[in-house]
């Protein structure tokens, strides 16, 4: 062993089946021991250890990678400690390529998501530098016009990993960037998308998410949320697309140590006491069977009040186009629902109604007759030959009763709230679109129920996707266009996927549910023994050995175990059309004095919420559209296992024709506490979500892929381009390209495949040479307005010079003539007199001047002559300062001739 490791060396020590890192603290004696950097020391003989037990750690994992698709190490043990280093510096994000991983530091980190970072990120490329989210959201806001094509961010994890903050991190880098596109000219026409965006998180959040086990603000729906981009890049519009509550059942029953949606809470401890008590006789939490029954009505880490601000007060709804009546309405709705639930039953007959004061207030806030309503509930209404007859309910079919109508209240509450927020971010579509999926997480507790079954049946889903688009898709693509390529095995969780689904022979789980949800008779008892018969012997079935109401699956996350109990009564459709018909007609009430400090309120509210929901013969009892009919009542107020099949369908089909982006959020334990690395919850979570095989695929792998044509003029190489033949094989340029940058090049297809971290490094190369090519075109710019300038100057010196001489000439000329003229003149004057007298007149000194103007033109024409001689043989500096000197001259020159000539004149 002293061959390849010494003391204070880092190596790799294999224990159980997991590589732990660590240093050789000892090794004297034939004994070596082992110190770890999570803390263990192992001690073992030296003659006992092998090359499998312990090996070398490479350099790349002793000081950890921002991108771990460059680790050289290759196994579980490597990723988890590369993400324990980072965690450990506040390091909370890491790439696998272009897919990011986010680890939660359960407590926040200055500076981390301010403005400047936001503006540091827009400006560079990914990879060029340190990990963060908003690197991949620049990345997808930058590929809306780099492929052309649609794009789509899916947010992975367990419940309490960080999805929620992730996505509204996300909305916030694309609001920003939008924002910085906008001109100023339409900023003010167009911002309020962005504004509205960030606004909406919090209603949602507040009607949508509850306290689970693990996490204090745990999402229980499905957001999807499309951003309309326009060609310039803002933001022009959006809608919130398949939102499914995923639990309305949380609404009437909650599991030990979780609490309902946040906003039964908010309104109880942040509403002032006319609007809690007089308004909407309400009073404290535990006050309510909706609320206590999981004996957790209070949370310090959750501030209730603070959610009621910063949702239901006018000032912040404001922005969302909700007027003070729908507030006052949604409120009324919500305390209508809690009283409701503390309307308790006694047998005497059938069921009867044991609470007149909760009947009271629960009638009084929705609108309804208390008398009509208490029938309703306890009692079945049914049309047989044409009569109606009136059945008495037990008191267990009237609490059942009671808890459908909450449930659909406040689902079709949740639906008019979520057409609001999509009335107000509605825009054009006239160009691409991001989509972010925030849907609730894996969940494994220690009772798990119908609720959890349908949440890890969707993130079952999510991961076939995940896995379709890393894994099968990809290694097809190489093995189709001929890739020397070695596949590599992943977890396909396609055969869990089966039994939930369908089995080839068999009904599947959910088929399962749904056939006995169908039998009047069935009961959990019966639905267990189905589902044992069925798929006992199927290898991701489990048949607990002992327990009487269990049964498991095993997930690409780990093994579940599953209560019946409950099951099937969750799944039926217990909302009756008589309930909805009696919510229909809440109308009837009419306006009525509702005293909040003497507002008159409409009790209508309620009756909008179901005008065009169908009856259970799907017959609109309204005369409306039927493009506006929506799905049966079973479908919309529980979460069926069929509603929710046809959702995620739907939803894959959407994701399927966008461009993905994966972030996978990790949680670093189970506690919720800063500052602390659970090593097995970790590594659990890197083994089944495929993290390893994920690193290799995008390490070895050619995840981009471009056609020949678009890869040349995208970097500007023409010759490869000329020499292309259509049909032939690729040319020499093409074989270079392969050499010196490491791509694929599909002989007959003409596409090329090319790994992220070069497509990264082509992206910043294009980068510098369009910042090149800026240069080039202001130093020809530059260039040219120099040499055009000097070219204008000569030209314009020369056009005066030839004026200047021309107008000389031309004065000169006239100048002769009028010489010429009064010398005619003078000479016939002189004609006429004596000539004796003529002779003898002419004075000496106008003949003087004569001959002085004669010599000066004789001078002058000189002096022209021997410049014209001399132009030939100077060069362009002598010439012009000669020019200038001889100008001079003759410009003295000529004004002692016209001088002379003035005088003689």
């Amino acid at each position: 062993m002293d061959n390849f490791f010494t003391e204070g060396d880092r190596v790799w020590l294999r224990e159980e089946d997991q590589f732990l890192p660590g240093s050789v603290s000892s090794c004297s004696g034939g004994v070596v021991v082992f110190a770890t950097d999570y803390g263990q020391v192992y001690t073992y003989k030296q003659n006992a250890l092998t090359r499998q037990k312990v090996q070398p750690m490479h350099h790349s994992s002793v000081r950890g990678v921002e991108d771990m698709a460059t680790l050289e190490d290759l196994h579980d043990g490597a990723i988890m400690h590369n993400l324990y280093q980072r965690y450990q510096q506040r390091q909370i994000y890491t790439y696998i390529g272009s897919i990011l991983a986010a680890v939660n530091p359960y407590q926040p980190l200055p500076g981390l998501y301010d403005r400047p970072t936001i503006e540091l990120y827009s400006r560079h490329h990914l990879g060029e530098i340190s990990p963060h989210i908003f690197a991949v959201a620049n990345d997808c806001y930058r590929s809306l016009w780099r492929r052309q094509q649609n794009q789509c961010v899916l947010i992975s994890g367990e419940s309490g990993a960080g999805k929620t903050e992730s996505t509204k991190l996300i909305l916030r880098f694309l609001s920003a960037m939008s924002q910085h596109s906008l001109e100023v000219s339409c900023r003010d026409k167009t911002s309020h998308v962005e504004e509205a965006l960030l606004e909406s998180s919090p209603i949602m959040e507040a009607f949508g998410n509850a306290k689970t086990v693990y996490n204090n603000n745990s999402s229980r729906f499905g957001k999807f949320v499309q951003l309309h981009f326009n060609q310039k890049g803002n933001i022009q519009g959006g809608r919130i697309v398949d939102c499914i509550l995923s639990n309305s059942n949380r609404v009437v029953r909650q599991n030990p140590g979780e609490r309902n949606y946040h906003i039964f809470y908010a309104i109880l401890a942040g509403a002032n006491n006319q609007q809690r008590a007089e308004a909407f006789g309400l009073t404290r939490p535990e006050s309510y069977h909706y609320l206590r029954q999981s004996s957790c009505t209070e949370d310090k880490t959750i501030n209730d009040s603070s959610t009621f601000q910063d949702v239901l007060v006018p000032s912040a709804m404001q922005t969302m186009q909700f007027t003070e009546e729908n507030i006052r309405e949604v409120l009324r709705l919500l305390a209508g629902i809690l009283h409701a639930g503390n309307i308790e039953f006694m047998t005497a007959g059938g069921a009867q109604v044991a609470s007149k004061s909760a009947l009271s207030w629960t009638s009084e806030l929705l609108g309804l007759n208390s008398e009509q309503l208490a029938e309703v509930l306890t009692h079945r209404s049914m049309i047989l030959r044409g009569e109606e007859i009136s059945t008495p309910l037990t008191v267990e079919q009237a609490v059942d009763s009671r808890d459908s109508m909450a449930m659909a209240l406040y689902s079709q509450c949740f639906n008019w709230i979520i057409h609001k927020l999509n009335h107000r971010i509605r825009g054009k579509e006239d160009f691409k679109s991001i989509s972010i999926l925030d849907i609730f997480g894996f969940e494994n507790f220690e009772v798990n129920r119908f609720e959890q079954f349908n949440i890890n049946y969707a993130n079952e889903k999510l991961q076939e996707y995940f896995n379709k688009h890393i894994f099968s898709l990809e290694q097809l693509e190489y093995n189709k266009e001929g890739l020397v390529w070695v596949d590599i095995n992943w977890m396909d969780n396609a055969e869990c996927l089966d039994l939930i689904e369908k089995v080839s022979n068999k009904l599947g789980l959910l088929a399962l549910m749904n056939e006995e949800s169908h039998f009047p008779k069935a009961t959990d008892d019966t639905l267990l023994e189905k589902l044992h018969s069925q798929h006992s012997k199927n290898p991701f079935y489990v048949k607990p050995r002992v327990a009487v109401h269990l049964f498991g699956v095993r997930h690409y996350a780990g093994e579940v175990v599953y209560d019946v109990r409950g099951m099937l009564e969750k799944n039926r459709d217990t909302f009756r059309d008589d309930i909805l018909n009696m919510l229909r007609e809440s109308r009837s009430v009419g306006w009525m004095c509702f005293q909040t400090g003497g507002i008159f309120m409409r009790l209508d509210f309620v009756y909008d919420l179901f005008e065009h929901v169908l009856s259970r013969n799907k017959q609109d009892t309204l005369k409306s559209s039927t493009k506006h009919r929506r799905p049966t009542v079973s479908s919309q107020f529980k979460i069926s296992t069929t509603y929710l099949q046809d959702s995620l369908h739907s939803l894959m089909a959407t994701l399927s024709t966008s461009n993905p982006y994966f972030i996978r959020c990790i949680k670093p334990n189970t506690h919720k506490m800063p500052d602390q690395f659970d090593q097995t919850v970790v590594l659990n979570q890197l083994r089944y979500s495929g993290m390893l095989e994920t690193v290799k695929i995008r390490r070895s792998g050619f995840p981009v892929r471009r056609s020949f044509q678009d890869f040349c003029s995208r970097l500007n190489l023409a010759s490869c381009v000329l020499q292309i033949q259509l049909h032939g094989a690729i040319q020499s340029p093409c074989r270079r390209l392969r050499v010196f940058m490491s791509i694929h090049v599909v002989q007959d297809g003409l596409q090329v495949f090319l790994r992220e971290s070069l497509e990264q490094r082509l992206e910043k190369q294009r980068k510098q040479y369009r910042r090149l090519l800026q240069c080039i075109v202001v130093i020809q710019k530059n260039y040219r307005a120099f040499y055009w300038r000097r070219k204008f100057l000569l030209l314009r010196w020369a056009a005066l010079t030839f004026q200047k001489r021309l107008r000389g000439r031309l004065a000169r000329r006239a100048v002769g003539r009028l010489l010429e003229e009064r010398l005619r003149l003078e000479a016939e004057r002189r004609a006429k007199e004596e000539p004796g007298e003529e002779e003898e007149a002419i004075r000496p000194q106008e003949a003087s001047q004569v001959e002085e103007i004669l010599r000066l033109e004789r001078e002058i024409q000189a002096l022209q002559r021997q410049k014209e001689q001399q132009e030939l043989s100077l060069t362009e500096a002598s010439l012009h300062r000669l020019q200038r000197l001889r100008d001079q001259e003759l410009q003295r020159l000529e004004d002692e001739a016209c001088k002379a000539a003035q005088q003689f004149l």
